[in-house]
């Protein structure tokens, strides 16, 4: 916990707001969620190869480097900062400033994750039409490269229990820079369906959701005693990092449709999580985590249409940011609300 970047109020930027190309209103969301971060913005200004301050900087990193400042991680990284510096600078109110440099941030960002998608080999194309706030914020993480995305990454370890012969027989950790949740944020069936009662599942609070994914494993023979019946799956989440993002899962696929679920998921203001620092003799202390809601993204429309915007905590409070349109904003779950961004406090 000692290594975490905490959130800082003081270095918020001012809200603004920034130019559609005429589909991007997804990736502007994202752009907006992630100036709302203090210590993502915070690692970006800190960046050595794009200190700059001074012209000599700029001018002898591109001679010695050229391929570097080329790069789509350090004009993404530029485009960031120089944002940075014009909304502390320029914006002097929830009145929307005429900028042109600033307005065109997220639109020259987007340029270059369209090439990210372009050069990646699994051949991502982003079409015309509407995109997905989720792909688009993997495709950033992607294109800013492994300094940025740690301070997104969790990490769980997945068991497999045979319970005929009581042996762990599969042991995973995986990593993901997103927690992609259920919608009405309902526990998985259990092992045995005898032991559930008839109606639903009710919905649990989300922190218990995310660190509480224990489900079924089918089909998965047992290495040891060859059972072929169910397994128990216990998932335990052994890291979390600065930045927890969150999905709502509200798009279904059904005999190939794509529908979208109507349903306001029940996101917090304040998750916490046990965790520990050390004291000065370097013994572990018992603790909590707690991280606060600092950005929600919002979709309205369906699969095949609609409009994204954010709802961002910036300096002097919560702003609606839509497109170039500023206005005052709060935090709170909506029918619409697709991803929130909480921040370690």
């Amino acid at each position: 916990m000692g290594d975490f970047e905490r959130y800082k109020e003081h270095l918020a930027p001012k809200p603004f707001g920034l130019v559609n190309l005429g589909a991007t209103c997804y990736f502007n969301a994202v752009f907006q969620a992630m100036m709302s971060l203090t210590s993502f913005t915070h690692a970006a200004a800190l960046t050595d190869e794009l200190n700059y301050d001074t012209a000599t900087t700029a001018a002898t990193t591109a001679a010695t480097n050229p391929e570097l400042m080329n790069s789509n991680r350090t004009k993404l990284i530029a485009i960031f900062k120089k944002t940075l510096l014009l909304s502390i600078n320029n914006v002097e109110s929830i009145q929307l400033t005429c900028n042109k440099h600033l307005l065109q941030s997220a639109a020259d960002a987007w340029r270059v994750i369209y090439k990210t998608a372009q050069e990646r080999k699994d051949n991502v194309k982003l079409t015309p039409g509407q995109q997905c706030a989720g792909e688009g914020f993997h495709l950033l993480l992607d294109a800013l490269g492994d300094d940025f995305s740690h301070l997104f990454t969790h990490r769980y370890q997945r068991s497999i229990i045979c319970e005929k012969c009581n042996e762990v027989v599969s042991i995973k950790r995986e990593e993901y820079c997103m927690f992609e949740v259920d919608p009405y944020l309902q526990p998985l069936p259990l092992l045995n369906p005898l032991a559930t009662p008839a109606t639903p599942a009710r919905s649990i609070e989300l922190g218990k959701y995310i660190t509480n994914l224990d489900g079924v494993v089918s089909g998965y023979k047992c290495p040891k005693c060859g059972d072929m019946s169910d397994k128990k799956r216990k998932t335990i989440i052994r890291m979390v990092p600065e930045v927890l993002v969150v999905m709502s899962k509200k798009y279904r696929v059904d005999k190939g449709r794509i529908s979208k679920i109507s349903v306001v998921t029940d996101f917090p203001e304040t998750l916490t999580f046990p965790g520990f620092t050390r004291g000065h003799d370097g013994k572990k202390i018992l603790s909590q985590l707690r991280f606060d809601a600092v950005a929600q993204i919002e979709h309205s429309g369906g699969p095949n249409g609609g409009h994204y915007w954010a709802i961002c905590k910036r300096k002097g409070g919560w702003y609606t940011l839509n497109d170039t349109r500023v206005s005052p904003g709060k935090f709170g779950p909506t029918n619409d609300t697709y991803m929130v961004f909480y921040h370690i406090i």
